[in-house]
């Protein structure tokens, strides 16, 4: 059972982070749909989240990225409603292919080492490097 003051915390935690939160599962994501379901569920999770030693957030994010990376999408390519959800400088990255846009979350914005991505993933360290590589690339082609 939590007591008032985990519940106030989790609560703080959550208005504070709620946008942050929103906006990467949906660029894991690619679809507004799919992004809500995945924070719905990681949120539904947070009295089973916490592990020793991770905090709530921790907890909390690594869920999200989960249910996003699993969440099914209903388009392939993101419309206007979803654009206009991220910030302007965050747009760009919506356009890429799912594999090389969620190596680039997660390395470049969450700050996630390649073995780490690679294990969330299921793949090779080396394909990880491949894919950020190339997600990379697709900014530079998309900025000139």
């Amino acid at each position: 059972m939590k007591s008032r003051s985990d519940e106030h915390q989790c609560r703080a935690l959550f208005k504070t982070n709620c946008n942050a939160l929103f906006q990467t599962a949906l660029l894991l994501t690619a679809d507004e749909v799919a992004a809500e379901g995945a924070l719905t569920k990681a949120i539904e999770e947070i009295d089973s989240l916490n592990s020793p030693g991770q905090s709530t957030f921790a907890s909390l994010e690594r869920a999200l990225l989960i249910h996003s990376i699993e969440a099914p999408t209903s388009r392939s390519t993101p419309g206007y409603k979803t654009r206009s959800m991220l910030q302007p400088e965050l747009q760009p990255i919506i356009h890429m292919e799912r594999s090389p846009r969620i190596c680039f979350v997660l390395r470049a914005l969450l700050h996630y080492t390649s073995a780490q991505c690679a294990q969330i993933l299921g793949i090779e360290e080396s394909s990880v490097a491949l894919l950020f590589q190339m997600a990379v690339v697709k900014l530079q082609q998309e900025v000139v």
